[in-house]
């Protein structure tokens, strides 16, 4: 939510640091990239050390970023914090939006696996592979 609320700050910000309003916009616009392209980073990061930590990192990375673009005193400042912002933001969604789509797709082959689960036929050997590699979803 930090992120548009920049948006009706737009012109005191840019009065603050005698800055142009689309300077100023520059800064809701790279975070909104940051955030977009976060995710492609951070997510195989999450899968590589767990998704616990990659979320405090995420965090605190953006708490810390956050303050910093609040004692901006320069354009640069500002839009160097902002984008590092909009990365520590995207933790949460790299993290958490591959749980989602994980839980979506075992629910919608739940009946499938407890079927293959639940009866067990014998079968050939070559058949068992099948088996096992459609269990394992």
């Amino acid at each position: 939510m930090s992120g548009p609320m920049l948006a009706p700050a737009l012109s005191s910000i840019g009065a603050d640091l005698q800055i142009s309003e689309a300077e100023a916009s520059m800064a809701l616009s790279i975070y909104v990239l940051a955030f977009a392209f976060g995710p492609m980073v951070l997510a195989p990061c999450s899968e590589v050390w767990g998704r616990r930590p990659i979320w405090i990192v995420g965090a605190a990375w953006y708490v810390l970023f956050n303050t910093l673009c609040g004692l901006a005193t320069s354009r640069g400042v500002l839009i160097t914090g902002r984008l590092m912002a909009g990365l520590g933001a995207s933790a949460e969604f790299a993290v958490d939006m591959f749980c989602q789509l994980l839980f979506l797709w075992l629910n919608l082959h739940r009946s499938r696996v407890q079927l293959w689960q639940i009866v067990s036929i014998p079968m050939k050997e070559e058949n068992q592979l099948q088996c096992v590699h459609f269990s394992r979803y």
